[in-house]
C-alpha cells in the first residue's frame, strides 16, 4: 500500500486532499474542539500531505502526522513545517509521546483489512493517548461502498495522468481501487483495498483494545451520503489492551448530522 500512495502523492494534494481536509476540519471542530484542554497535543493518522496537521498548527494544537508513504509525508512536512511528521504502519506504531487526542479522517480505518491489523491499529492508537484520551475517525460501511465505488476518475498533473476505477467485490467484501499512472516514464499500475466496517464491528473492536465509545454521528454532508460516519472513543485509563476484555459493547449514543 505504501507504494500506491507514493505514486499518487503527486495527484493527491491538488485533488483530494483539499476536499478531505474540509471534512476533518469539520468533524474535528464539531465533535473534538471543545474536549480538549489547554495546549493539546494531536496525531493524526494517515496524514495525507499535511493540511489538517497543518491547521491545528494554526490553532494552537501541538501537530505529529503519521503515514506509510515516504512521499506523502516529504509533501507533508513542507505544508505544515511547524508540525511533527513521522513514516510508520498505523496498525503497528509506536511513539516517544503520548497524545491528547488521535485522529483517523476519511476511511482511512477501512484500509485495515483484517480482524488482526484492525486490532493493530486501535491497540497502537491507546498506547499513543494519554489516560482518559480521545480517539475520533470516520468510516464507511458496505451501504457507502455500494452507493459509491462504481466509478472511474481521470486526473492529471503537469507530465502524468492518474486513471482510477472503484469497483466493489460483494463477493470477498472489499472495495478496491486499480490505479493507472502513464506519461513520463513507464505505465505503472496498483491497487488499493479497503473493508467495510459496521458500526458494531468498530464498537466491540475498540471495547476490546480499551475503548469506551461515546458517541457515534453519522454523516451526510459529504460522500457518499450513505453510509458515512464518525465514531469518538475514549481510553479507559490504564487497560492492558493486549489482552482482549469480554464484555458486551458499550450502549451507544448517536447524535444526529447537524448537531453540534
Amino acid at each position: 500500500m505504501p507504494e500506491a500512495y507514493d505514486a499518487i502523492a503527486p495527484f493527491y494534494e491538488q485533488n483530494w486532499g483539499s476536499q478531505f481536509f474540509s471534512n476533518a476540519k469539520g468533524l474535528f471542530s464539531k465533535l473534538m474542539f471543545r474536549r480538549l484542554g489547554s495546549k493539546p497535543r494531536v496525531l493524526d493518522l494517515c496524514c495525507g500531505t499535511g493540511e489538517f496537521a497543518a491547521w491545528l498548527g494554526q490553532k494552537g494544537i501541538a501537530a505529529t502526522g503519521l503515514d506509510s508513504s515516504s512521499r506523502m509525508v516529504g509533501r507533508a512536512r513542507i505544508n505544515a513545517p511547524g508540525a511533527e511528521f513521522v513514516r510508520a504502519d498505523m496498525s503497528a506504531f509506536t511513539l516517544p509521546q503520548r497524545f491528547d487526542a488521535v485522529t483517523c479522517f476519511y476511511n482511512s480505518i477501512n484500509h485495515a483489512l483484517t480482524a488482526p491489523s484492525l486490532q493493530g491499529v486501535l491497540q497502537s492508537v491507546n498506547g499513543s493517548l494519554n489516560p482518559s484520551g480521545w480517539f475520533l475517525f470516520d468510516g464507511i460501511d458496505e451501504q457507502g461502498y455500494l452507493e459509491s465505488w462504481h466509478a472511474d476518475e481521470v486526473v492529471r498533473n503537469s507530465d502524468q495522468v492518474c486513471s482510477i476505477r472503484y469497483r466493489y467485490d460483494r463477493d470477498q467484501r472489499l472495495a478496491i481501487c486499480n490505479i493507472t499512472i502513464t506519461g513520463s516514464g513507464p505505465e505503472r499500475q496498483y491497487e488499493l483495498r479497503q473493508r467495510p466496517y459496521c458500526r458494531t464491528e468498530l464498537s466491540e473492536a475498540l471495547v476490546a483494545a480499551g475503548f469506551t465509545v461515546e458517541l457515534v454521528h453519522p454523516i451526510h454532508d459529504s460522500y457518499p451520503l450513505q453510509g458515512r460516519y464518525a465514531i469518538l472513543a475514549r481510553t479507559k485509563g490504564n487497560t492492558d489492551v493486549s489482552r482482549p476484555q469480554i464484555t458486551a459493547p458499550p450502549g451507544v449514543r448517536s447524535i444526529s448530522a447537524n448537531r453540534t
